[in-house]
């Protein structure tokens, strides 16, 4: 039965999902946040059914701000750091910056569903299958933001730590200050408009520099 308690705009988007995601059950409140429990399918790219999973999915506060977070509910994903489970049992889809980045700031349902959510599950199926995942990975936790901005941005980490401060506001660069991109421009006409990183807000960045202030990224890691 439908919860008219949920918030309108999350039970359009439910309702939305479902038409492709059916085993997706209904939308409920527990502890002031709306969840949902259900079956998510795996198929592959000719469309032949790979396997389920039985899955929990909560809606942060922000949302759609702030992406879904999902748990998977029998324990079929191992519950350590090689599989990307959180110490609270969520799914760890990337990179906060990198998953945000994507949707620009919105990340619906249904998107979600199928660009992170699927994605991570078919990986775990391969690696489950292979040993391995399809398209590599990124480590789990601080090593794992480290080498997703070194893959990004091509430069040392004191330069990711430079353009985090500019990302994060922490730093308030010159007006002459050429922008890091190569382009020529000041960084305030250039990455200062942040368009490429449009929906992901400052705290988040701020977050990622005292996460890689007090760390330093492995050897095999560095561009």
């Amino acid at each position: 039965m439908v919860n008219f308690n949920v918030d309108r705009s999350i039970l359009t988007d439910v309702l939305v999902a479902h038409g492709k995601h059916p085993g997706l059950g209904p939308p409920f409140i527990q502890s002031g946040l709306t969840r949902l429990h259900g079956q998510l399918e795996v198929f592959d790219g000719q469309g032949i059914r790979w396997g389920g999973f039985t899955v929990s999915i909560l809606f942060p506060s922000g949302y759609p701000h702030a992406p879904p977070i999902l748990f998977e509910d029998q324990g079929r994903i191992k519950r350590e750091a090689d599989w990307h489970v959180n110490n609270d049992g969520s799914l760890c889809l990337g990179p906060e910056v990198s998953e945000l980045r994507k949707y620009m700031g919105r990340a619906h349902l249904l998107d979600w569903l199928d660009r992170s959510a699927i994605p991570f599950l078919t990986n775990h199926l391969y690696k489950e299958r292979t040993g391995g995942y399809l398209n590599g990975e990124y480590s789990h936790g601080v090593q794992g933001i480290w080498e997703y901005y070194l893959n990004e941005w091509m430069c040392a980490p004191a330069e990711v730590r430079r353009r985090l401060e500019f990302l994060s506001g922490a730093k308030v660069p010159s007006g002459k200050e050429r922008c890091y991109c190569g382009s020529g421009l000041t960084w305030r006409s250039c990455h200062g408009i942040r368009s490429e990183y449009e929906g992901v807000p400052n705290e988040l960045f701020a977050l990622d520099l005292r996460r890689l202030r007090s760390s330093t990224p492995k050897a095999s890691a560095l561009p």
